[in-house]
């Protein structure tokens, strides 16, 4: 644990297992052998589209009839108090036909062969070599997640409890209303991946990781990062009052009419910050920051070192892309969850369908628990505390040692 790059380094290695990619072998060799050719095959081709639709949707549709009859029973998992995230739904595989998908080139054309596996035998031969996390595995991410938020709201009430915001801390007038936001979003992660709503974790997981972000990033800038976002919050609660959306003849108008207009000039303060906030153009600039993602996280390297910037650039690596995907709802994300755009990930079993979603909400469950106590380290910096970030050290080496230890 004290080398922030070799836990960066083993666990890169492992997310690009759990992809799919062996050692040593750069993701963007597979991406120009195969991907392409994969994604346009699957596109055109209605029987594997459809094939693979309807096993979702089938078992989306028992996996709701469980949580159905479970909530009937009055529980909130199995009937023997483990979660619903401990439960494996089992199919006859025979019932559920899942097409495998090879490609060729011959003659310079792209020919495809379509391989049916129709019997349990030559599925499971499909599938030889291929393993996926176990539902403990997951159940372990699920609890290394929440013993990191339960510490991060230790040290918040704990930060309360001294009357640090009313000192003159700038930087943790900023932050502690951040720090709500994140156990908010990351109590979401947790539930919704329990349900399992995985996509929807996703979402929340990036939510959770830019507030991290933000939030390590004020604390490396110190007061001017700190004032400017307060004066970022200040001048779009004004805009906030009067938004208007026109698109061709379509125009929508939402706009507060209370008492007491709000007369720019008698309010130099706000009215500072708004011409700050637009371009030359008097378009709002939406973003709080004029770095960059990337640049935050140079930022934050600067000021509190490599190893704790190491576990949050290792967030932006699992969590951002894909979490941005399920927020814009695209196609890409659906075919990314279920293995359709990795080389060889397809699924073979109708139990893929729920095994591979799992297998990368565990990868995400884990980055955003390396992420949380980066930024429990970097608050209690801050302010001084050295009791709360060994605690949730001791967490993180325990929690990820019993992760690697089922990979062996």
């Amino acid at each position: 644990m004290r080398n922030g790059s070799q836990i960066f380094k083993k666990w890169s290695e492992m997310v690009l297992s759990c992809w799919g990619f062996q050692k040593n072998v750069s993701r963007e060799t597979f991406l120009v052998q195969e991907n392409e050719s994969r994604i346009v095959t699957w596109r055109d081709d209605f029987e594997v589209a459809s094939s693979a639709i309807w096993c979702w949707a089938k078992i989306r549709r028992a996996m709701r009839r469980l949580r159905q009859d479970v909530a009937r029973e009055g529980g909130c998992g199995r009937c023997d108090a483990r979660p619903l995230s401990a439960c494996h739904l089992s199919f006859d595989t025979t019932e559920i036909c899942v097409t495998t998908v090879t490609f060729s080139e011959r003659c310079g054309g792209g020919l495809k062969e379509i391989h049916m596996a129709k019997t349990t035998e030559s599925i499971k031969e499909a599938r030889s070599g291929r393993q996926h996390f176990s539902p403990h595995d997951f159940d372990t991410a699920l609890s290394g997640l929440r013993g990191q938020l339960d510490t991060l709201e230790k040290l918040f009430e704990s930060i309360i409890a001294t009357g640090e915001p009313l000192r003159g801390n700038a930087v943790m007038r900023a932050v502690l209303p951040l720090l709500v936001n994140l156990s908010s979003s990351c109590d979401s992660v947790v539930t919704l991946a329990r349900i399992p709503h995985y996509g929807d974790a996703w979402v929340a997981a990036r939510t959770a990781f830019l507030t991290i972000i933000n939030i390590c990033f004020i604390a490396a800038k110190g007061e001017a990062a700190a004032d400017r976002a307060w004066r970022h919050a200040y001048q779009k609660g004004y805009r906030d009052l009067d938004r208007t959306v026109s698109i061709n003849d379509i125009r929508w108008l939402l706009r507060w009419e209370g008492k007491g207009a709000i007369d720019l000039n008698q309010m130099p303060e706000l009215k500072h910050a708004i011409e700050e906030f637009s371009t030359k153009s008097g378009k709002e600039k939406t973003a709080w920051t004029e770095e960059a993602l990337d640049e935050q996280i140079a930022a934050i390297d600067k000021k509190f070192g490599g190893e704790l910037a190491t576990r949050l650039a290792f967030g932006r690596l699992v969590i951002y892309r894909h979490a941005s995907e399920f927020a814009h709802g695209t196609l890409f994300s659906w075919l990314w969850q279920l293995g359709f755009t990795t080389p060889g990930g397809e699924p073979k079993l109708s139990s893929d369908f729920e095994d591979t979603p799992r297998d990368n909400a565990l990868i995400a469950l884990v980055a955003l628990s390396v992420c949380v106590q980066a930024a429990i380290e970097i608050v209690s910096k801050v302010v001084s505390n050295t009791e709360f970030p060994k605690q949730s050290r001791q967490m993180l080496v325990a929690f990820i040692s019993a992760i690697k230890k089922s990979l062996d």
